[in-house]
C-alpha cells in the first residue's frame, strides 16, 4: 500500500514513546494514568506516481529510504511491495 502514501511531504513513524519523560519502545500498559508522547523519526516524502512502477529502481530514492529503514528496524528484507490496488502493481524482488 505504498502508493497512498505519496504527496506527503513527509513520513513520520513511532519508534518510541516517551512515558513521564522516560524513553521506551514498549506501548505503556496503562495508558490513562501516564503522560505518554509518541516519539517520531521523519523521513522526506515524495510526490511521484509509484502506481506505475513496475521495478525498484523505478522507485523514488526517498521511498527506498523509508523501505531500507523499515527492513533494517524489523531485521528482515522486504520482498514485495504493492505500488497499486491491481494485482500487476506489485514489485517482486
Amino acid at each position: 500500500k505504498s502508493d497512498v502514501l505519496s504527496g506527503f511531504e513527509e513520513i513520520k513513524v513511532c519508534t518510541a514513546y516517551k512515558v513521564n519523560g522516560q524513553i521506551t519502545e514498549e506501548v505503556p500498559y496503562d495508558l490513562c494514568n501516564a503522560s505518554v508522547e509518541p516519539v517520531y523519526q521523519t523521513f522526506k516524502g515524495w510526490s511521484a506516481d509509484l502506481s506505475i512502477c513496475r521495478k525498484q529502481a523505478e522507485l523514488p530514492s526517498e521511498f527506498a529510504a523509508y523501505v531500507q529503514f523499515l527492513e533494517q528496524t524489523l531485521n528482515m528484507p522486504i520482498h514485495i511491495i504493492s505500488v497499486g490496488p491491481d494485482r500487476e502493481q506489485t514489485i517482486i524482488d
